[in-house]
């Protein structure tokens, strides 16, 4: 019997996933790595819910345990997050954590136990097609989760089980009532950054010394259009809180960040852009060619050419022009429905 240890957060998802591993046969232990201190409403590991993670193992019959890991979450995913915003950059940390966290540490410490896989309650498939293991989109595309996990090594892939890749959130729900699972009552699902409170992310780095700095505000041909607050607070693309009167939407195009200025424009769309921390996870490194790029997790994909300029820099042109192109952020790369590989933003053109 494989033994498989479970990341669980308290939620509908990674409980589905021990229940599901269970039923299947697997030896199944849940973890549950604690990130911070903040508690409350709709955070994907707040204190309040990762408390059912432990009732839903005592109703499953699995051992359980809680990991802190709040020193080490805060060197590999908060220092940098700031980081990246003094350099003008909007960073994805939930991408940077799957691969330090969730499938880093807790793989790490799973294997240290005898554990044979870990598991997570991401919806995405992991498929063996001979000549090893590969990541593909979950069937649900409306929750699809395999974009948060393109910065996985084929190492970390070949020991990982997703068992609601092949299921609707739909059907989670269903499998979790009808098994009686002891959950939160509605317990809503939210997008926000766990370590940011109330998901204010200007407040979060000026309370981390990201301090205000008046700047201008210029458009395309260096008119002065008003003065900003600080070009750390504002990303690509950004419309609200611009302060700009001219009588037609504007939007952040570029971040001057040696000179404190933003650049504003009607025409926030780019024809491409250069990426770099290059990572691979198809079959074969893919060579010059053509395929299908998400920009952000929400986005729809759109078709590239892709053209690679050394060992750990591409250069990516969009069929179509793209709207709000923001270096930090990661793009990932499909062939189908197949994950090839990712890299992230350096700078849109």
């Amino acid at each position: 019997m494989s033994l498989v240890f479970v990341g669980m957060s308290g939620g509908v998802d990674s409980s589905v996933t021990a229940l599901l591993l269970k039923e299947q046969g697997y030896d199944v232990r849940g973890i549950t790595l604690v990130f911070s201190n903040i508690d409350g409403e709709r955070k994907c590991c707040a204190l309040d819910e990762i408390k059912y993670a432990l009732y839903v193992c005592k109703y499953l019959g699995i051992q359980h345990e809680f990991i802190n890991v709040k020193d080490l979450f805060k060197m590999k995913i908060i220092n940098p997050f700031i980081q990246e915003y003094l350099q003008g950059r909007t960073p994805n940390p939930c991408v940077n954590c799957n691969f330090h966290f969730k499938f880093g540490y807790m793989l790490e410490y799973a294997i240290s136990q005898g554990a044979d896989f870990i598991a997570t309650g991401h919806y995405a498939r992991i498929i063996d097609v001979g000549s090893g293991k590969l990541l593909y989109k979950g069937v649900d595309s409306n929750k699809d989760q395999s974009y948060f996990l393109a910065r996985l090594n084929k190492f970390q892939i070949s020991k990982s089980l997703l068992p609601l890749g092949n299921l609707t959130k739909d059907e989670v729900q269903k499998i979790a009532k009808e098994s009686k699972l002891p959950l939160k009552p509605h317990l809503m699902e939210s997008q926000d950054l766990c370590f940011v409170p109330n998901n204010d992310i200007k407040n979060f780095l000026i309370q981390n010394n990201v301090l205000p700095s008046r700047g201008d505000v210029i458009d395309e041909s260096g008119n002065f259009v008003s003065n900003h607050d600080g070009v750390y607070f504002y990303t690509i693309g950004q419309r609200q809180g611009l302060n700009v009167q001219l009588g037609k939407k504007v939007y952040v195009k570029y971040k001057d960040v040696k000179n404190n200025r933003i650049i504003v424009s009607e025409n926030p769309y780019f024809s491409g852009f250069y990426g770099s921390k290059l990572n691979w996870i198809w079959h074969e490194q893919p060579k010059d060619g053509e395929f299908t790029v998400k920009i952000r997790y929400k986005s729809n994909g759109v078709m590239c050419g892709l053209k690679l300029l050394n060992s750990d820099k591409i250069e990516v042109r969009f069929y179509e022009k793209q709207f709000g192109v923001t270096p930090g952020q990661l793009a990932v790369f499909y062939n189908g429905d197949c994950v090839v590989g990712s890299a992230f933003i350096e700078e849109a053109f």
